[in-house]
């Protein structure tokens, strides 16, 4: 009798462990799509902006305006994908997608100008930062299980479209005695593409014909990068917990030839700025706002570099799902740009006989802090996934609309 309890628990242990996943399919043979875009900021709340009368308070902005700067990112992206999973030692499949990002940071001394001031005889200079990149990227991904690990290899090609390189806008001020105030604002913007900007926003000559087309996106196909994710897990009890670490890296760099560049200059004057009550001030504002020249200049473009750990933990079975995940990013790797930022996430899954569920979780992903909702609903052959999620560069303000995002995906199968 104690030799046929040990075996079947044994059995049990080792059919959880064979099936025990951080996340399973749930069909053998599945196509779909998935996409999610949204936009941050980590001052300004929905709650303060839709009101009926807007008061612009320039010493409350100082203050509430992080040290860090007022930061505004956007996102957008997209992924097709083809599965197949036969059994749960052995799956395979494809993708192909498109993302973007976009971020602008003016630097909080700005608003200490504004809400404050400055002393007279003082100079003052703020920054503003730009950065942008948008990639098309393919690959293939193949599940082994090997000594009970579970480990996924899927190298990726990866097409740099656009990318704006870290830039920096300036501005200065200065005052004197007399009354006098003067501002210059200057930006050299760069502009990094797969294409001749030159010929698609056009120019003395013609537009680009159907043959210039093709060449020139059989040259950026040829110019992708290479990279190389892995995901390695493994059943601690069970499927009651298990723990998991992923890595991407990229191999070989995406280039880009074609470049664009712009010189913004504005320039203010202010004689008399008390005198201005009664007309007795002298002001000028003198712009150049240039125009864009166009060269074939290379650079080198990384995706960031990801690592990290994840787990999931199903006390009560597996309608009640926890998923930790903590990493880490650098972005634009081996270069002088590249930035250094933790990750993390602690998601919720709640599932009803794997046919409908909903998620709640915490996140902070690519800089922004996000509180997200969703829900599922599984029909075999059809599975529907949706969320919501409001997001902030500061944590409070991820939960008084700063900023949201939204995600749908759609799985057909058997």
């Amino acid at each position: 009798m104690k030799k046929l309890i040990s075996f079947i628990a044994a059995s049990a242990l080792v059919s959880s462990v064979a099936t025990a996943e951080l996340h399973k399919p749930n069909r053998i043979v599945e196509i779909g799509t998935e996409a999610e875009g949204g936009f941050s900021n980590n001052y300004l709340a929905a709650s303060e902006l839709l009101v009926k009368n807007l008061v612009l308070d320039l010493q409350a902005m100082e203050k509430d305006v992080p040290d860090s700067g007022w930061n505004i990112e956007m996102f957008a992206r997209d992924k097709t994908f083809l599965n197949v999973n036969p059994t749960s030692s052995f799956r395979l499949g494809f993708f192909a997608g498109i993302e973007s990002t976009g971020n602008m940071n003016i630097g909080h001394e700005l608003f200490e100008v504004l809400g404050s001031g400055f002393s007279v005889g003082e100079s003052k200079s703020m920054d503003i930062d730009l950065y942008g990149d948008a990639y098309l990227d393919a690959g293939a991904s193949l599940m082994m299980k090997i000594a009970g690990f579970g480990i996924t290899v899927s190298p990726s090609y990866y097409i740099p479209l656009v990318y704006i390189p870290k830039t920096k806008a300036k501005l200065s001020c200065s005052t004197t005695r007399e009354g006098e105030i003067r501002a210059r604002a200057t930006a050299d913007l760069e502009v990094f593409s797969a294409f001749d900007l030159a010929r698609v926003v056009g120019t003395d000559e013609d537009f680009v014909d159907d043959l210039e087309v093709a060449e020139q996106f059989q040259k950026a196909l040829g110019n992708g990068g290479v990279d190389l994710s892995i995901n390695v897990e493994r059943p601690i009890f069970g499927s009651m917990f298990e723990v998991g670490g992923f890595l991407r890296v990229p191999i070989v760099a995406g280039k880009l030839e074609y470049k664009a560049m712009r010189t913004v200059s504005v320039d203010f004057y202010q004689s008399n700025f008390l005198g201005k009550l009664n007309d007795e001030s002298e002001n000028n504002v003198s712009k150049d706002m240039g125009e864009f020249s166009y060269s074939k200049e290379s650079v080198r473009v990384y995706r960031p570099i990801r690592l990290g750990a994840e787990a999931v933990f199903r006390p009560f079975g597996k309608w009640f799902e926890l998923y930790p995940m903590v990493g880490l990013v650098v972005r634009s790797p081996y270069s002088d740009d590249a930035i250094f930022y933790p990750e993390y996430s602690l998601d919720l899954k709640l599932n009803l006989f794997n046919v409908v569920g909903a998620s709640f979780g915490t996140a902070y992903l690519d800089q922004v802090f996000a509180q997200r909702f969703g829900f599922f609903i599984n029909a075999r052959v059809l599975e529907l996934d949706a969320g919501v999620s409001f997001r902030s560069g500061t944590f409070t303000r991820s939960f008084m609309g700063a900023g949201m995002s939204a995600f749908l995906g759609v799985k057909i199968g058997f």
